[in-house]
């Protein structure tokens, strides 16, 4: 492949609020790093990125950003093969934040060291150094896309976790048991369903049986005890709090419970 860094630099610090501004890019793949915080513009909009940000431009992208009031970067100006690039599936113009962003500027260093040597074979040194900074970019997103996908799939397993207790309510359910089917530990299937749906299961399970009582009282042919039995509690005490703290009256059914 056909690498080459034409212009970089490593943890350079300009002045404070100092402005780029490229409305028509810079003619070539731009790599940034900042360690400490910055505006960015992106999508038309101004944004403050936090420290440790990377990204990555292409030949004609719009390029804004200034100081926050301090002003360091580092950065690698490089041609590429454009189908390489687009193989990579590195977004361009988003910025991101790499575990490895120490290994990231690392490397900006190697590339800047070999770009200005005149030591034998520098130049193929600083393409693999440039190289290896793109395919560990490009790990970034792929690793993020993996995630995105096994949390789909979690997503999905405990959304059909969540159809079966709310379906058949009336049924013992403990969150052991939820936790088990979902081959998960207890706090963490507790957390995932919370981030999920906004609300813990057992929650859920209540205000759903709760429902469902009121429902069924509007029968009255069913008793109270009855009541309570097909929605999950055994114990009518219990039952009875609970109806009376979500309705804010006792529950009364059309038959005396003896």
């Amino acid at each position: 492949m056909n690498f080459k860094p034409s212009h970089c630099g490593y943890m350079v610090k300009e002045k404070d609020n100092s402005l780029i501004y490229r409305p028509n890019g810079s003619g070539d793949y731009l790599f940034l790093f900042f360690p400490v915080g910055m505006y960015l513009t992106t999508a038309g909009q101004e944004i403050l990125l936090r420290k440790h940000a990377c990204i990555f431009y292409a030949p004609q992208d719009y390029q804004r950003f200034h100081g926050c009031p301090a002003f360091v970067n580092s950065y690698v100006h490089f041609t590429a093969e454009k189908d390489y690039m687009e193989g990579l599936n590195i977004p361009f113009g988003q910025p991101f934040y790499p575990g490895n962003y120490e290994i990231l500027n690392h490397l900006v260093l190697e590339i800047q060291r070999e770009h200005i040597s005149s030591s034998a074979h520098s130049d193929i040194l600083a393409a693999l150094a440039l190289q290896k900074l793109l395919l560990l970019s490009s790990r970034h997103f792929s690793v993020q896309c993996g995630a995105e996908l096994a949390n789909n799939e979690v997503r999905q397993q405990i959304e059909q976790l969540r159809l079966e207790m709310l379906t058949n309510y009336a049924y013992p359910w403990t969150m052991q048991e939820l936790a088990d089917r979902a081959a998960m530990s207890r706090s963490r299937f507790y957390a995932c369903y919370k981030e999920f749906f906004g609300a813990a299961p057992k929650a859920e399970l209540l205000e759903t049986r709760m429902a469902e009582a009121k429902l069924i009282l509007t029968n009255k042919a069913i008793t109270v005890q009855e009541a309570a039995l097909k929605c999950g509690f055994e114990n009518l005490s219990h039952f009875t709090r609970y109806y009376k703290k979500y309705y804010g009256v006792p529950p009364r059914g059309g038959k005396e419970v003896r």
